[in-house]
């Protein structure tokens, strides 16, 4: 079932198996990261891609959180 968010006024739609950057980049919107190739499995150990989540206490990585 896929999920609907907000990142600075844009709405995004992700599928169950998305990440937020993947969901992020589907709808044009850029989220730096180094660690993150699709052709790798997800690592998330560089930290670049940090994102601010409204209601979680802490920064999580786009490359590997899901919305």
């Amino acid at each position: 079932m896929p999920i609907t968010y907000t990142i600075d006024g844009i709405t995004v739609t992700a599928e169950a198996d998305d990440t937020i950057l993947t969901s992020a980049t589907k709808a044009g919107i850029e989220i730096p990261s180094l660690c993150f190739d699709a052709r790798t499995a997800i690592y998330g150990a560089c930290g670049v891609c940090l994102v601010e989540v409204e209601g979680v206490p802490k920064l999580l990585r786009a490359c590997s959180a899901r919305p």
